[in-house]
């Protein structure tokens, strides 16, 4: 019970806190295999409470963005060219996914990952 709560309340904290959840499934798979039903009880008590603490956010995203898994950062931030783009006086008009990998070639994603991969080992 007290995990699956505050694996959600982590989610309300963080997005990527949802990696929790992931990962208590994994787990569980992985431990239990072909007997994660003789576990199917634990397994529906960390759920329960896990929608508990974070169907708050659920319900927030999907009245407000129409998503219930909606996160800015993994939306729209993690595609921008600069850091301009944030200032977007049209929020219809933020980056995605989608539109990213339509106006970039594979060599303009390499070279970016590369080039960032790089700046961020100097800085440590």
């Amino acid at each position: 019970m007290a995990a699956g709560f505050f694996a959600g309340l982590t989610y309300l904290t963080k997005g990527s806190g949802q990696l929790l959840l992931l990962c208590f499934l994994f787990s569980v798979v992985i431990l239990y295999g072909r007997k994660i039903l003789a576990k199917k009880k634990q397994i529906l008590v960390f759920l329960a409470f896990y929608l508990a603490a974070a169907s708050v956010l659920y319900i927030y995203n999907y009245k407000v963005y129409n998503a219930p898994l909606y996160n800015y950062n993994t939306s729209h931030v993690a595609w921008f060219d600069s850091w301009e783009e944030h200032y977007a006086v049209n929020r219809q008009s933020l980056p995605t996914m989608s539109y990213y990998l339509k106006t970039h070639t594979l060599r303009d994603i390499l070279v970016r990952q590369w080039r960032g991969m790089k700046k961020r080992h100097r800085s440590e």
